[in-house]
């Protein structure tokens, strides 16, 4: 049965991979250190990330991300989330489950992101009306 369950795990956690690749992510399996886990799947353009993969019937999502905040600790990474397969549905829409805290990380990042974007746009038009 464990040998059901992880080929089950495994599965799934290569089809997150497949899936975040097809967005361009360059997202791997990470070997499994047992008693020093450090999550599933890690993307490389965002090393500061632990994704915890569960496909498993009955949501335990507390639990699921106690452990995925306690292995990016072990992995020095502040950005910790699971991914759960919801049944009969595709990896597409599987749930995302992040603390608030990492929610909120997120998105100031996002924001400084488009700030970022808005002010270099601004500053090429500026730069164009002074050249013309």
């Amino acid at each position: 049965m464990a040998n059901a369950n992880k080929a089950k795990g495994t599965a799934y956690e290569t089809a997150i991979c497949r899936y975040l690749i097809g967005w361009g992510f360059d997202a791997r399996r990470k070997v499994q250190r047992g008693q020093h886990d450090e999550g599933d799947i890690e993307v490389r353009e965002i090393p500061d990330l632990v994704i915890q993969a569960k496909n498993q019937g009955q949501l335990r999502i507390a639990d699921w991300l106690d452990s995925a905040i306690d292995q990016g600790r072990a992995a020095g990474a502040p950005l910790a989330l699971v991914v759960a397969k919801r049944r009969g549905k595709p990896v597409a829409d599987s749930f995302v489950v992040v603390a608030l805290d990492t929610f909120a990380d997120m998105m100031t990042e996002l924001h400084e992101g488009r700030v970022a974007i808005e002010a270099a746009e601004l500053q090429e038009r500026l730069d164009n009306e002074e050249a013309e």
